[in-house]
């Protein structure tokens, strides 16, 4: 299949993906990838209707601005470039998540609702 013929999601993604490979800033060191991945190891993995790992929410593959590969071990921690340790996100989950592991985030996320919203943890008032 050329590039003429390849759906423009698919695309968006090859260029997501080389995004990714190549990221880096003044601040932080390039991720290397170990690996080269191609369009069907990502889409095997997440599928082509696919949902953030940590939000649930539905993204679209034809809108790369809006999600983004993120290290489910972060990498700071240890944590590989191989695709088996990233999960598509959005941006938003993604930037929240920063460098912490994913029990870590949800607690967080609880600490947050507890504080702000008491009463979704509030069995004698949540409705059944």
């Amino acid at each position: 299949m050329n590039r003429k013929t390849k759906p423009r999601w698919k695309l968006r993604l090859v260029g997501k993906l080389r995004e990714f490979k190549s990221a880096g800033n003044k601040t932080r060191s390039p991720i290397r990838i170990s690996k080269k991945y191609s369009i069907t190891d990502v889409v095997m993995k997440f599928g082509e209707i696919t949902k953030c790992y940590l939000t649930g929410k539905k993204i679209d593959l034809t809108k790369p601005d809006l999600y983004s590969l993120d290290h489910i071990i972060p990498s700071s921690r240890g944590g590989t470039n191989d695709l088996s340790n990233l999960g598509i996100s959005t941006l938003e989950a993604n930037q929240s998540k920063s460098n912490l592991l994913l029990p870590e985030f949800l607690d967080l996320c609880e600490e947050i609702l507890r504080r702000h919203r008491p009463y979704i943890f509030d069995e004698n008032k949540r409705e059944k």
